[in-house]
């Protein structure tokens, strides 16, 4: 479920230039773990092991002050393993080894109970779904063999898909609903016996977004290729499934970005002008956000684009080669953040108090992780020896995680504490 909480006020004027870029490269920037000061007021952190030698790429939950992401060691991946990591206790496991392996864990709420699988041994393909309480507390195997659990509500209720064997021996999945041991069939509208179910989120009233899609069949390239069939999405509530896969005209499929804890839906699609068109599902109601001049608009991010109050956070630009002015959608209004003349940028989470953390691309083509707060741009700076990067969650209380990379896709994860 998206995790952003809390009522918002609209007021946004124009902003601080980002900051030149940070000098400075060297084979120790990825191993460094002490915060450093990386733009006037900004404090960052890496979430790194006390030792150094194990690293998050990129943080995927947070739960107050702590954040959730696979630890890496980039020398010996065995002892990769996934970890909570915050300012107090530095980094720590999430969960504990079930029978000497390590889980996986893909999910956390605001109260730390946690969602994932376990395997028989690294790297083994058997997987069954396990759920804990915060700290790692009171493990739990749910499903059976071939069971995966996926996203977890504030509430404690969680998902989780099951793969079964058909009657005519072909394999399928089901999805479930689990409150405590309690276990409840998603069944979404089908268009094949071969399609499989997944939830995409789940707010704290129950309610799941999902998609539907046929089972992979490889294409040979020696014979004729089967024909494209399409995934479809819908939405359930208590035991009544709607396909909303219509959201999008022209048979296109929308796709899903977040949902809120009241049940509020964000997605995209592409429309028939070939522009991405931003949607929002309340109610059972779907509608397309405009903007002035028939603009593209778009999102980047996931669960924390929309808050508890469904103010979301995007971008709009004239076409896909344009640059990108970050908006701010709330009470059903538009409004736009401040970014300097020349450059692109976008949001990509929000909290209770319209804090929006995010990237800036400067003139250079370098993108930087930003934040926007009481009106203003704060650029957060790169440590030294990165060269890009992007805030991706920031929290009630205004702390701001995301990644810096030393080159593309070799990223490493930043807390940053901001001043004011």
């Amino acid at each position: 479920m998206a995790a952003g909480n809390g009522i918002s006020r609209r007021s946004v004027v124009a902003g601080a230039l980002c900051a030149p870029l940070l000098a400075g490269a060297g084979a120790g920037a990825a191993r460094a773990t002490a915060p450093r000061v990386t733009a006037p007021g900004v404090t960052a952190t890496p979430l790194r092991s006390a030792d150094g030698t194990l690293w998050m790429a990129t943080p995927s939950g947070i739960s107050g002050g702590r954040v959730l992401g696979l630890a890496i060691d980039e020398e010996d991946h065995t002892r990769n393993y996934y970890a909570l990591w915050s300012e107090r206790e530095g980094m720590v496991p999430a969960v504990p080894p079930v029978d000497g392996v390590r889980p996986t864990v893909t999910e956390i709420n605001s109260r730390g109970a946690m969602a994932g699988h376990r395997t028989s041994a690294p790297g083994a393909d058997d997987v069954t779904a396990m759920v804990w309480g915060p700290g790692g507390t009171r493990p739990r195997e749910v499903g059976g063999p071939g069971s995966t659990a996926g996203t977890v509500n504030e509430v404690g209720q969680f998902t989780v898909q099951q793969v079964v064997e058909n009657e005519d021996g072909t394999t399928g999945a089901r999805l479930y609903l689990y409150t405590g041991t309690r276990r409840q069939a998603i069944e979404p509208p089908l268009p094949a016996p071969d399609y499989q179910p997944f939830a995409l989120g789940l707010s704290d009233l129950g309610h799941v977004f999902g998609m539907t899609a046929p089972e992979y069949d490889p294409c040979d390239t020696d014979a004729e290729c089967p024909p494209y069939r399409a995934p479809t999405a819908f939405f359930w509530h208590r035991g009544q499934a709607t396909d909303v896969t219509g959201i999008a005209p022209d048979g296109r499929v929308p796709l899903f970005r977040a949902m809120n804890g009241w049940g509020t839906v964000i997605g995209e699609y592409t429309g028939g002008s070939g522009r991405n068109q931003v949607f929002v599902f309340r109610d059972g109601q779907a509608s397309t956000v405009s903007s002035a001049g028939g603009l593209e608009l778009g999102l980047t991010g996931r669960d924390w684009l929309i808050n508890r109050w469904g103010d979301f956070v995007g971008y709009r630009r004239p076409g896909w080669s344009d640059g990108a002015q970050p908006f701010l959608w709330s009470g059903g209004e538009m409004s736009f953040l401040p970014v300097p003349d020349g450059y692109s940028a976008s949001g990509s989470a929000v909290n209770s108090r319209r804090d929006v953390a995010g990237w800036c691309r400067d003139r250079a083509g370098v993108k930087r992780p930003a934040l926007w707060r009481n009106g203003r741009l704060v650029d957060l700076g790169l440590p030294d020896g990165f060269g890009a990067g992007e805030a991706t969650h920031v929290t009630e209380d205004g702390q701001v995680f995301g990644w810096v990379e030393t080159e593309p896709n070799h990223r490493f994860g930043f807390h940053w504490r901001v001043d004011g």
